[in-house]
């Protein structure tokens, strides 16, 4: 929920992923500011001179804690501290698609999220009960849930408003060495209250004079409850508050000049605990990327790129989280090479990660798995099981033009049988274990149709013939580029040979995955 400010860590710095293949997740564009930034703010269009500003449309937050409120939230506010709010022009529709898109992905609202975990949805849930004043009351599943996992509720409710939807989730790190996950109870109330206007008949426009109006006033109460008891329960990732809400209220008046939306926060403070600046950013933060979002969906806003549709995102997620904890740190420290350590580590753990994934869905038995598992095991076990299959069926990978050799030792040491090679051996070679070091080689690739001669060396796997156009003692030799049945031909950031990976691909009938290092 919160944008983390600069923080001493091994870790930090981890933005890359395998590019092309996933997101893992991008830095907030949050600046960070001073209380004096969130006191008058305002986007003004790059084209304001020429192109009206419709009011509402633009990012105008105004700061409500030490201003008088005229909006009637319906919170308590003995309990509820007013923060911030900002005029709008999208309907409500639009308010509550995108509150239910951020509760699924809660990484658009903080870089130092990967995603959440959906444990209850009262949506696919047909003995939802909205008005149970107890937890064991909402639904009959909630006596199979673990405790931990039990939705809260806000004991009476708020006057005005009826509970509309109950979700559950736990928000989970990208770096769970740094902090650790938070189950969060989310709800929904809605209210709908009909409003009359009379107007005097100096104020009436000629197209209302006479005639008095009425119009339908909607809110939109979405509360997220950390199941915590204490602001040291907290991870640092979220505002250490009982509770914080964000409100939609709708009033689409037409005699009023005013936008007719108005979007605004709130926060729900531990007892003894004051307002902090940062909780206030954060607050700034989550409003303007409601708002941004919200006018982009009545834009017509369509999402382009669709990513996670090969390798699952937890999967992925879990598995990278799994590998940066066991090799960033000792790879980073011990790194030799001149280019920058971290990008190149990370990015290489990503890329890791999706092969394993990758493999995994491919050469395990999964589903015959399950049903010889019935669903006994737990989902680690089933997976790791799954692995286990896909190793022993799995036909082995080479990288072509392999750079520092990180991919293949990680790849390696997972269990995944396979070598690399390059033009030119590289320092970090040295630093790896000789077993990983007899599968780097030294050598070029020569595409056999473009060889005028061959002479036959053994190949590292023992399996295939090294063509070499230069004399047998000449080094490096060269690779005819033709492999095993089967073999899986990794080209990552290849350059001149990533147009030529299908082709490979096709003579050897292999499979292949090319990630280039640019467009071109």
């Amino acid at each position: 929920m919160h944008l983390r400010t600069k923080r001493t860590s091994s870790s930090e710095g981890d933005h890359s992923g395998p590019e092309g293949l996933t997101s893992i997740l991008s830095e907030s564009s949050l600046s960070k500011g001073t209380t004096a930034d969130v006191e008058t703010l305002s986007v003004v269009s790059v084209n304001a001179s020429t192109k009206p500003t419709i009011p509402g449309r633009s990012f105008e937050p105004t700061k409500l804690i030490k201003s008088p409120s005229t909006i009637t939230s319906g919170l308590p506010p003995e309990l509820w501290t007013p923060i911030i709010s900002t005029p709008s022009v999208f309907p409500p529709s639009y308010f509550l698609q995108v509150s239910k898109n951020l509760l699924k992905n809660p990484n658009l609202t903080s870089s130092h999220l990967f995603r959440a975990e959906i444990f209850y949805d009262s949506q696919n849930d047909a003995s939802f009960n909205s008005s149970a004043q107890l937890a064991e009351d909402l639904s009959d599943f909630i006596q199979h849930m673990k405790a931990a996992y039990r939705p809260l509720v806000v004991p009476g409710g708020f006057p005005g408003y009826k509970l509309s939807w109950t979700v559950v989730r736990k928000l989970i790190p990208r770096n769970p060495q740094l902090d650790k996950p938070l189950v969060q109870t989310c709800h929904l109330f809605t209210s709908s209250d009909t409003k009359s206007v009379q107007e005097s008949d100096g104020a009436k426009s000629n197209k209302l004079k006479g005639v008095d109006h009425t119009f339908t006033e909607e809110r939109n109460l979405i509360v997220y409850l950390p199941h915590a008891t204490s602001p040291d329960d907290i991870p640092w990732y979220h505002p250490p508050v009982r509770a914080l809400a964000t409100l939609y209220i709708w009033s689409p008046d037409s005699a009023s000049p005013s936008p007719p939306g108005n979007l605004s926060f709130y926060y729900n403070l531990f007892p003894g605990t004051e307002l902090t600046n940062r909780m206030e950013r954060t607050a700034l933060n989550m409003l303007k990327i409601i708002h941004k979002h919200g006018h982009g969906q009545q834009e017509g806003y369509t999402k382009r790129v669709h990513h996670d549709v090969v390798v699952p995102q937890k999967r992925f997620q879990d598995t990278y989280t799994y590998l940066k904890g066991k090799y960033a740190k000792v790879l980073i420290r011990d790194w030799v090479e001149q280019t920058p350590a971290t990008k190149h580590v990370f990015e290489d753990l990503g890329i890791a990660a999706f092969l394993i994934e990758l493999w995994s869905e491919m050469y395990g038995d999964s589903e015959g798995l399950k049903d010889k598992q019935r669903r006994k095991e737990l989902e680690t076990g089933l997976n790791d099981s799954i692995k286990a299959d896909a190793q022993k069926k799995f036909p082995g990978f080479v990288d072509i033009g392999c750079g520092n050799g990180l991919l293949v030792y990680v790849l390696l040491k997972e269990g995944w049988s396979g070598w690399g090679f390059d033009a030119r051996k590289r320092r970090t070679w040295d630093t790896f274990p000789m077993d990983v070091q007899e599968k780097l080689k030294e050598m070029l690739l020569v595409p056999e149709i473009l060889q005028s001669s061959q002479h036959a060396v053994p190949s590292v796997d023992g399996q295939v013939e090294v063509p070499n156009t230069r004399s047998l003692n000449t080094e490096p030799p060269f690779h005819n580029g033709i492999f095993p049945t089967g073999t899986f031909i990794v080209s990552n950031h290849a350059d001149e040979l990533t147009p030529w990976t299908p082709l490979l691909a096709s003579l050897s009938h292999s499979p292949f995955i090319a990630i280039p290092c640019c467009s071109h």
